[in-house]
Order: C-alpha cells, then structure tokens, then sequence
C-alpha cells in the first residue's frame, strides 16, 4: 500500500489571465477584482511612484499573491522628475495584473 501525506487526489487547475495598461499621468489605477499579482514597471527616463515608492527608470515592483489570494489594495501611479533631470522626459508606467478567471470560482 502506498502512503500519501495530506489530501488524496489532484489539485483543481487555477486558471489566470494577465493584463497591461500604460500610464503616462498620475491616476489611480483599477484593479481586477480577482487580480493575484501586480508589477509596476517604469519604462521611463523619470521615476514613477507606486504609492509614493519611488521606482528608477528600467526599475519594477512586483506584488505577488500566494495560490488563492486576491490583491484588495490601491495602485496609485505619480511621477518625478530625478535632478539633474534627463535630456529627454519620458513618462511611462506599465502596469501588469495577474488575475484569477471568474470560472475558478462558479
């Protein structure tokens, strides 16, 4: 007989998408409402703020959720300018959300 440690049997397949959307302005952004993870990722010369944490040009910020967690907080993109600033402005933030299918959960 062979023995198994914790439940029996395979797991259900969690099933995800992703999406991403450029800022170029300070906004506030929206978040799925089942979304596992964001990335902020400046693709700027100046920096972009997560929430007033600064973030380099070529920089990200990542926050992952474990299987089965649902991010619930706010994504608040700014952006300033570094002294001395760069030859060229160029204000760009992407934002990347993980976010869970709704058939996971019917």
């Amino acid at each position: 007989m062979e023995k198994t440690i914790g439940c029996s049997g395979q797991k259900r397949l969690m099933l995800y998408n992703m999406s991403q959307q450029e800022y170029s302005a300070p906004r506030s952004v929206n978040i799925d409402k089942l979304c596992n993870g964001v990335t902020v990722l400046n693709a700027g010369t100046v920096y972009v703020t997560w929430n007033g944490i600064p973030i380099a040009p070529g920089a990200s910020m990542t926050v992952g959720g474990n299987e089965g967690e649902i991010f619930v907080g706010r994504v608040d993109i700014g952006f300033f300018t570094q002294t001395p600033a760069p030859g060229t402005i160029v204000k760009s933030a992407w934002v990347i959300q993980k976010f869970y299918e709704d058939k996971n959960f019917v």
